[in-house]
């Protein structure tokens, strides 16, 4: 259960109805969905009553986690308020992939307004891709966290590390692979780019050639439900694929080199609040996504997939 999940709880019980909690934050109604059949999951029970043109209405259990979010999240507002000092309060944008959003920087977020209480953040789902910095408003971000092969010459920016990436696919899908399964189905990215090259090279080294694109995705995130589904193999990082590899829904099959995570200024005027932020969340990005809970990057072993 995250921060953000209960923020969408706390939406759609505000707003009234999935597609307007969307709305209001700024994110997809199947980004909403997912949210909440994670929390549902997580809470044991259902949380919104299944009527038709009642999408808002809540179950008993959804009354009482609709209750501790509110709890939760009014808490957090106070730390934030209270400890403020001043009714000067800088604003920093960050834009960054939803994964990271809800994994890593919404559980730090308290422990952030307890140092510096004196700056307000707000979170910008974004994808992690080259094409989401010209996208992005210098006027309504500051900077960006993204997950790239490269940096191009062009973009300036600091390397935080190398991704721990996978291979994933289904227990049922591993082993049709293993029974000699070709050509592999595979979840791929938008044709061509630096990102295909690199997945293409993990699946020849973890011989699963030949292989061939069943879907492409704008995003390699947007692979995970169809990874779930069994539609094919999907690369993806370790915070997008750990809930349902531990849950057994997902199995590791091979390591993926190359990915990369950058922060990214997108204000060229970067703030003091501005640069206290991008410390702060890189140090947690970089503890997270790249070193891991362990200590040890890429500490997940792989399944071996017989030749």
């Amino acid at each position: 259960m995250t921060f953000r999940q209960l923020e969408v709880l706390a939406a759609i019980v505000r707003c009234g109805s999935f597609g307007a909690a969307a709305g209001s934050l700024g994110v997809s109604q199947v980004s909403i969905t997912k949210h909440v059949k994670a929390l549902e999951l997580a809470y044991g029970g259902t949380l919104f009553e299944r009527v038709r043109g009642k999408p808002g209405l809540l179950t008993q259990a959804g009354e009482e986690l609709a209750s501790f979010a509110e709890t939760v999240l009014s808490g957090l507002d106070r730390i934030r308020r209270g400890r403020a000092g001043s009714n000067q309060r800088a604003r920093v944008e960050i834009a960054a992939s939803e994964a990271a959003i809800d994994r890593s920087f919404m559980p730090a977020l308290a422990r952030f307004y307890l140092k510096h209480p004196n700056i307000e953040v707000h979170f910008r789902p974004v994808p992690s891709a080259l094409t989401s910095i010209q996208q992005l408003d210098p006027e309504q971000v500051d900077f960006a966290f993204l997950a790239l092969p490269e940096r191009p010459e062009y973009v300036s920016g600091q390397h935080l590390g190398e991704i721990p990436c996978a291979l994933y696919a289904t227990p049922e899908l591993v082993q049709r692979i293993e029974q000699g399964l070709r050509p592999v189905p595979v979840i791929w990215p938008p044709k061509g780019g630096a990102v295909a090259r690199i997945i293409e090279s993990a699946l020849v080294e973890a011989d699963l050639a030949p292989f061939e694109p069943v879907q492409r995705v704008q995003r390699l995130a947007s692979g995970l439900d169809l990874a779930v589904l069994g539609l094919g193999v999907c690369c993806l990082s370790r915070i997008q694929a750990e809930a349902s590899a531990d849950a057994s829904r997902l199995q590791r099959i091979a390591t993926v080199r190359g990915v990369n995570s950058y922060v990214i200024p997108i204000n060229a005027s970067q703030s003091e609040a501005a640069q206290l932020a991008r410390e702060f969340f890189s140090s947690i990005l970089v503890r997270d996504t790249i070193v891991g809970p362990t200590g040890v990057s890429d500490a997940q072993p792989s399944c071996t997939i017989a030749p």
